[in-house]
């Protein structure tokens, strides 16, 4: 917990990035856990450490590979300027690379949203570094290695975000923020893909798979062939279908492209099933036959954005239950998809915070689906958990109850495994959910870059949250007002004290009821009725200077301080007696 720039977000990059940074002979790191009574001290200091110290049992070890190993560090954050903590780290285990931490932020999105669209597409990768290659340099790879390079990672959240909804549907559980049944879905068209990235497309194997031609002249070729109809859903995944074929089978006899589109559908279905050979090529398209025809079967009436049809901008889209569309391309644990790529959320009726939040629970979610014994990331019993500024964006209510929905979903996340939870907050209201003795404040020291870690004076834990923001802590100066509203009231007082009898008093009255702490704004009010009359006037607590919301007001602020004086009270008598 601290302020800005006390190194809260550069502190947990430390810890993810911990066996990393262990490696790094000429960066001298050291880090002590404690379990229970015993001390595990790693370093790659180059030298032998002694200890002397309390606990009974310590272990020293130079290069900490062993322990870190059995930790699985994981590192989430909503922040879009959070710092490019590495994705992965990296060993060699049973000749596979896996990962020995992970980070799920903004900036690493499209990293995790090209690993999702390759399974979609039976598409195998090498994860050696971030420029990996397809194993075979086909027609088939190529086409979707461009596509995934150039999807937007928006789309992936999305599909996060509606598979975490459908779990939570699934399982009949509540969900703090919005409930959404039905979202608006569209298509992208593949021509507008490449074309609109024909300038920047890459690709590792250099062959004419993907060509000046291709991109240069059939690229517009086609996207203009199909722009009539690219407004239609349907007619959208058609084309898609169609042109994926052509790239793929132009050389083995794949027939000449049609208008008429159930002529095109079916020319398409039929050179799937009689001309191309079984293997995961085959398996792809024909999941694409099986998932258009479920979307031609629903029968669901299309929409529009309002633009005209011949304007560019048009754009046709249709409303659909969030469980239908779910199942439809979220089932593919061991199954390809051809509709996931091109699909489109247009609308999930959310707030920037409710996005923030479910965002944040669907990435915590999501790290099962690419953790396992088979896949890149395996999760060990223990986990490091470290969560950066979990207060980002979310309303003061939803902070009170984020901690409670946190534990929920990790108790379902990782089930069975022991999970440790290292966060960052500026909010005293996360703090009321924390005890005192969790927590780790750290403060800057005036006029150098050194901070101070401190411990809290009071109890936190179950702690009033008005009393937590008050802390000196949060409000340096002690006061709960905003420091503009401080210079307004400085300036009123000032001009108060030089009031004189040919002042405007209304205009300075209208000044002093914008003040919403009743104490200070009938203070001021009462200066301006004493220098008005020219005489201190005893009668404004009694009579018309209070208005009958006001004089209410007053006395549930006055109660309300009395009542927590007496609180504190108690608790200074309790202390003595103890």
């Amino acid at each position: 917990m601290g302020e800005n720039g006390t190194g809260k977000t550069t502190l947990l990059k430390y810890i993810t990035e911990l066996s990393y940074w262990l490696s790094q002979k000429n960066k001298k790191t050291l880090a002590v856990y404690d379990e229970a009574e015993s001390l595990f001290v790693i370093h790659n200091l180059g030298k032998h450490l002694t200890y002397d110290g309390a606990q009974s049992t310590v272990y020293i070890d130079s290069n900490g590979g062993e322990f870190i190993d059995k930790i699985s560090h994981i590192y989430l954050t909503n922040s879009e300027y959070a710092e490019n903590i590495n994705l992965t780290s990296q060993t060699d285990m049973d000749s596979q690379k896996r990962i020995q931490y992970i980070s799920i932020n903004n900036s690493i999105l499209n990293s995790l949203a090209k690993r999702y669209y390759d399974k979609t597409v039976n598409f195998s990768r090498r994860y050696v570094s971030y420029d990996i290659k397809p194993l075979n340099d086909t027609k088939f790879n190529a086409l979707q290695w461009v596509i995934i390079q150039n999807l937007n990672n928006l789309n992936f959240q999305a599909i996060l975000d509606i598979n975490f909804y459908g779990n939570k549907a699934f399982r009949k559980e509540d969900f703090i923020g919005k409930s959404v049944d039905i979202i608006d879905i569209s298509f992208i068209n593949v021509a507008d893909i490449l074309y609109r990235n024909k300038d920047n497309i890459t690709y590792p194997y250099l062959t004419e798979h993907i060509s000046g031609k291709m991109l240069d002249k059939e690229i517009p070729i086609f996207r203009e062939r199909t722009q009539k109809s690219q407004s239609k859903i349907n007619s959208i995944l058609i084309n898609n279908l169609f042109f994926e074929l052509d790239f793929c089978y132009s050389d083995n006899g794949f027939p000449a492209y049609s208008q008429d589109e159930k002529n095109l559908y079916g020319m398409c279905k039929k050179y799937i099933e009689d001309r191309i050979e079984s293997g995961t090529e085959k398996e792809y398209f024909q999941r694409a036959i099986d998932e258009i025809e479920t979307i031609m079967n629903l029968s669901l009436h299309p929409k529009d954005n309002g633009f005209p049809q011949d304007d560019g901008s048009y754009q046709e889209f249709f409303s659909i239950d969030a469980q239908v569309i779910r199942n439809l391309i979220l089932h593919n644990e061991n199954q390809v998809s051809f509709i996931s790529k091109y699909l489109k959320v247009l609308n999930l009726g959310m707030s920037s915070g409710e996005r923030a939040l479910l965002n944040f629970m669907s990435r915590l979610e999501y790290i099962n689906d690419f953790s396992g014994d088979n896949k890149i990331f395996r999760l060990n019993e223990d986990i490091l958990l470290l969560f950066d500024e979990v207060d980002l964006y979310i309303h003061p209510e939803w902070q009170r109850r984020f901690l409670d929905e946190l534990i929920k979903e990790i108790n379902k996340t990782f089930s069975g495994k022991n999970v440790q939870i290292i966060l960052t907050s500026h909010s005293p209201i996360i703090l009321s959910d924390l005890p005192r003795e969790n927590i780790i404040l750290l403060e800057k020291m005036d006029a150098s870059k050194n901070i101070l870690v401190l411990k809290s004076d009071h109890q936190t834990f179950g702690a009033n949250i008005y009393t937590l923001f008050k802390d000196a802590f949060f409000i340096k100066d002690g006061l709960g007002i905003g420091v503009f509203a401080k210079r307004y009231i400085d300036a009123l007082i000032k001009d108060l004290q030089k009031l004189s009898g040919n002042s405007n008093h209304k205009k300075l009255k209208e000044r002093i009821n914008l003040i919403g702490d009743p104490l200070i704004k009938n203070k001021l009010l009462q200066l301006l009725s004493e220098k008005k009359h020219g005489e201190k006037d005893e009668t404004f607590l009694k009579n018309g200077n209070l208005g009958d919301n006001e004089r209410i007001n007053m006395i549930s602020f006055l109660e309300k301080q009395v009542d927590e004086l007496n609180r504190q009270i108690a608790v200074l008598r309790k202390n003595n007696n103890d």
